[in-house]
């Protein structure tokens, strides 16, 4: 078996990259902070409104004991999409 050897200075180098994700935080009215983090603002983004509309729909699911209807469903997109990164 081989052994694995990473100086201290990579070893850090590695570490710093991978907690250099960018974090977005969607804050809705009634609905709590939906939180992405990713490379990229547009990706972080992209997942706190897709968290935004999964809760969305699971609250309307879960209220109406149905599944929400298309326009309804357009209307979450739109309101999660239209959140700003905080």
């Amino acid at each position: 078996m081989k052994k694995l050897s990473i100086s201290l200075a990579t070893l850090s180098l590695l570490l710093c990259v991978e907690t250099h994700a960018v974090t977005c935080r969607l804050k809705t009215d009634g609905y709590g902070t939906f939180v992405g983090q990713a490379k990229t603002e547009n990706a972080a983004f992209e997942l706190a409104a897709e968290k935004c509309f999964d809760s969305m729909k699971y609250l309307k699911e879960k209220k109406s004991k149905r599944s929400p209807d298309e326009d309804q469903q357009i209307s979450f997109i739109d309101y999660c999409v239209n959140l700003s990164c905080s």
